[in-house]
């Protein structure tokens, strides 16, 4: 009972102090008036929680002054008290609103304190119900605000909850481009498809006209004779139309009954406003949603391509040094067998020539099948790597690059190496990006040290050239797409790395010294343990 607040009305001082009293002791916080119009007063500072009032007082009597503290305070609960305790005042208390009747004068203080805790608590149970009901239909279309995100399901299911919520015959959603002044239908629901376009132009044009909130009925004295008319020939007891603007134009909600149903009230109208207002952020949201979504597909798809190009460029430059690998075991494996098919060799000398022949044939075999691999689309699903094996393969490729350009390559593979958890032709794209970066940045030729390490992250990746090095306004963009200090490439080797690397939980750190050559670290984690 704490915290209710009860206004005591009586032209008697004495009535006044009694029900203060017993009513200060049962808890509750009390305000007293021994007229109506310093009720009034106290009302109009302060709301309270109900109002126990004499039935008959000079001036204004206790009815009068119910109906006007609820027209200043709706919610207020009210018991009355009166010496003449006839059916007539407990029929006309009733009719009125009141909650309870106290009869004067008061044998004890149990009649008071009942009367105002059952008046107090019958009137919360009213109010929660009413917010509940209030509130359901905004639940309800937050839920399909967060369950739908394609914008035209999500507004025919609009229309279907508005008709659903305030009993009507028909509802209709529009958007009004306010540019053009063009209004489109965006979902109908209930009546007969072809009252949406006679709708279009007829309440829902109305509303636009005037950007607010209307009710148009028959009976509403205020209203044009064509309109009138026009509700009247298509069978309105009583539209509503309610307009809400957002960044992609006016939308317009619009609710009708028939001539069986009864005329919307004020409260179906700001139901109307706060469902069509909901929805309207709603329906944006999903516009955007949608846009964002083709965007995202969009970045996805582009980026697919731009991997693959740069995929295709880095095999470009492989592809003078594959050329070399290729042709020198072919060379080899020709001068063998020419010498094998010497009719007065030895036979232990053939023998020898063969399997010359045959490692130069496996040779030429792992070159291909690491070419293969690198080509192949492989799906991308994560698994086991062993990196000293995908470190071996891309020096196997890059070994003609690196003769050509005079760029010995030293490889430092640490035996107790973890296995990383990652998709390998990744992370061989990874690699291959490291190695053809580091042999051009020694265009004169250099050592290219490369070393792998167990860490306590998992395994730490190193490449160190004796190049050229990167300057301090190069190392802040090295990692940007399409940066590139060199006059040939596409500049996304090393953003496609960083990328792959991210996407791995792992890391890519560079250090260099103008002049002095660079060294870039990858770092990735190793398998999960179980």
């Amino acid at each position: 009972m704490s915290g209710d607040r009860v206004l005591v009305v009586d032209d008697e001082p004495g009535v006044v102090a009694l029900c203060r009293r017993f009513l200060t002791r049962a808890g509750y916080a009390v305000e007293t008036s021994v007229t109506a119009e310093d009720a009034l007063g106290v009302l109009g500072r302060q709301p309270v929680d109900l109002l126990l009032v004499d039935v008959r007082m000079p001036g204004m009597d206790g009815f009068e002054l119910m109906r006007e503290a609820r027209r200043r305070q709706a919610d207020l609960a009210v018991v009355v008290m009166t010496g003449f305790g006839t059916v007539e005042t407990a029929v006309r208390a009733l009719e009125e609103g009141a909650s309870g009747l106290v009869l004067k004068p008061f044998d004890s203080n149990v009649a008071v304190v009942r009367q105002v805790r059952l008046a107090i608590e019958a009137n919360r149970s009213r109010r929660e119900v009413a917010r509940s009901r209030a509130l359901r239909p905004l639940f309800d279309l937050a839920e399909v605000m967060f369950a739908e995100t394609e914008e035209a399901a999500l507004a025919q299911r609009v229309s279907s909850s508005v008709r659903s919520q305030l009993g009507c015959e028909s509802a209709g959603l529009y958007l009004h481009d306010d540019g053009s002044g063009s209004v489109r239908l965006l979902s109908w629901a209930g009546g007969e498809g072809e009252l949406s376009e006679a709708v279009r132009l007829g309440p829902v044009a109305w509303a636009a006209e005037g950007r607010a909130l209307a009710r148009f009925q028959p009976e509403d004295p205020t209203l044009l004779p064509e309109r009138r008319a026009w509700l009247e020939e298509h069978g309105f007891s009583s539209t509503l139309c309610c307009p809400v603007r957002r960044s992609q134009g006016t939308f317009l909600m619009f609710a009708g009954r028939g001539g069986g149903q009864p005329p919307f009230s004020g409260d179906d109208l700001e139901m109307l406003y706060l469902l069509t207002r909901q929805a309207a952020v709603a329906l944006e949201n999903a516009r955007l949603y949608g846009a964002l979504r083709a965007y995202v597909s969009e970045i996805e798809r582009s980026q697919q391509r731009l991997v693959q190009s740069e995929k295709l460029a880095a095999i470009g430059r492989l592809t003078a040094s594959i050329a070399h690998e290729v042709n020198n075991p072919l060379q080899s494996l020709r001068n063998c067998l020419d010498l094998a098919a010497r009719g007065d060799l030895a036979e232990e000398r053939r023998a020898e020539y063969l399997r010359m022949a045959q490692r130069e044939l496996e040779h030429l075999t792992a070159i291909v099948r690491q070419m293969l691999e690198f080509y192949r689309p492989e799906a991308a699903t994560r698994q086991s790597v062993d990196v000293n094996d995908l470190l071996r393969d891309v020096v196997l490729l890059t070994a003609g690059q690196c003769r050509d350009r005079g760029v010995e390559v030293a490889l430092t593979l640490s035996s107790e190496l973890p296995a990383v958890w990652g998709v390998p032709y990744q992370l061989k794209q990874v690699v291959m990006n490291m190695v053809l970066n580091a042999i051009e940045a020694m265009p004169d030729g250099g050592r290219l040290t490369i070393a792998s390490a167990p860490r306590a992250q998992g395994v730490e990746i190193t490449f160190r050239d004796t190049g050229r090095g990167i300057s301090k306004e190069e190392m802040a963009h090295i990692f940007e797409p399409f940066y590139t200090s060199k006059q040939t490439g596409t500049g996304l080797g090393l953003a496609i790395s960083y990328g792959i690397v991210a996407a791995h939980d792992g890391v890519i750190q560079v250090e260099s010294d103008p002049g002095a050559g660079a060294t870039f670290s990858v770092i990735l984690p190793p398998v999960p343990r179980l």
